[in-house]
């Protein structure tokens, strides 16, 4: 069932996540809904003075919480916001530019494709973009099917993103200084723009091979990340091929084992999947040789271990 605005006497369900109706939470830009000091939401004719933070309280807020950040694009604002003004109306418009008629499912596949591809490119303006998309999709979900399953994990992701990022500038402008020129780095980039491939959803990968997981999972409708960190494992970085998201915090992982005969690649296999049964994570693998066989066989095979995890992930959570 939707939640309603928590302010009284107004029935309108809250807008996404937030608390306020879509219309009150707009008045909070304009002043004519404040939150006093004990955090109630209130409107401008039933204001508190006594409670109500001052006009100079109101000016230096931003300046006394250096902490409190705009959760999308990192400018300081008020205790008050998630958002500053700018980003919040840019949320509202990527919603209203989403398909409202796509399914949850869909809507979720949308928004880890959203964060994958996030999390492979540089361009700033882009990556926005995606955080943008993925914070509308999450509204959505909560306001459209009362489905809040994304919101725990959206500033988490959000975070990872920007840190990503972070590193990724820092290597670039290390490579910059001690490795490479500014046009010898572009032709690197152009090459391995030439490299990527684009599966049905979307997603950017690697090789022909992968292409054809990826679209299984698309076509038989499972929610899927492509080349995600592993979190659970904490003795070294492990990146998976894909995650299958079940709950918030657990999912299933697929590997595609290809190197034959290699020596350090066969040592790194093994320990990955030594780490994969320490910390009892849900693995489905893949060889190389599946992929060059029948497509359906392949297909039944994710399936059915798919679906056997799952299950196995949900009844650990009821019993």
């Amino acid at each position: 069932m939707a939640k309603k605005c928590v302010l009284e006497n107004c029935n309108d369900n809250a807008f996404g996540f937030y608390p306020l109706c879509k219309k009150h939470l707009e008045q909070t830009k304009t002043g004519q809904v404040y939150k006093d000091k004990t955090g109630k939401w209130i409107e401008d004719n039933k204001i508190d003075f006594s409670n109500t933070l001052t006009d100079a309280e109101n000016e230096n807020t931003i300046k006394d919480n250096e902490g409190n950040k705009c959760k999308l694009c990192g400018e300081p604002i008020s205790d008050k916001y998630t958002y500053c003004k700018e980003c919040y109306y840019d949320i509202n418009d990527r919603m209203d530019e989403l398909d409202k008629n796509q399914n949850p499912q869909k809507l979720k596949d949308y928004y880890y494709n959203a964060k994958d591809y996030a999390m492979r490119i540089f361009n700033e303006d882009k990556i926005y973009y995606q955080k943008l998309t993925m914070i509308a999709i999450t509204n959505l979900l909560s306001q459209l099917y009362d489905d809040d399953s994304l919101v725990e994990r959206l500033h988490k992701d959000i975070e990872k993103i920007n840190e990503n990022l972070k590193t990724k500038n820092e290597k670039l402008s290390t490579n910059i200084k001690e490795v490479k020129k500014v046009d010898e780095i572009k032709a690197d980039n152009d090459l391995d723009r030439a490299k990527i491939k684009k599966t049905q959803d979307g997603h950017f990968v690697e090789s022909e091979f992968e292409i054809k997981v990826d679209d299984i999972l698309y076509t038989n409708n499972i929610i899927h990340a492509y080349s995600i960190k592993v979190d659970e494992i904490t003795e070294r970085t492990v990146v998976c091929d894909w995650y299958l998201p079940v709950l918030t915090d657990k999912g299933i992982y697929i590997e595609l084992w290809g190197v034959k005969g290699d020596e350090k690649y066969t040592k790194n296999k093994r320990e990955k999947i030594e780490l994969y049964n320490k910390h009892n994570l849900r693995l489905i693998e893949i060889e190389y040789d599946e992929l060059k066989d029948n497509t359906q066989r392949l297909r039944s095979s994710i399936k059915t271990q798919y679906n056997k995890y799952k299950d196995e992930i949900l009844n650990s959570i009821k019993s």
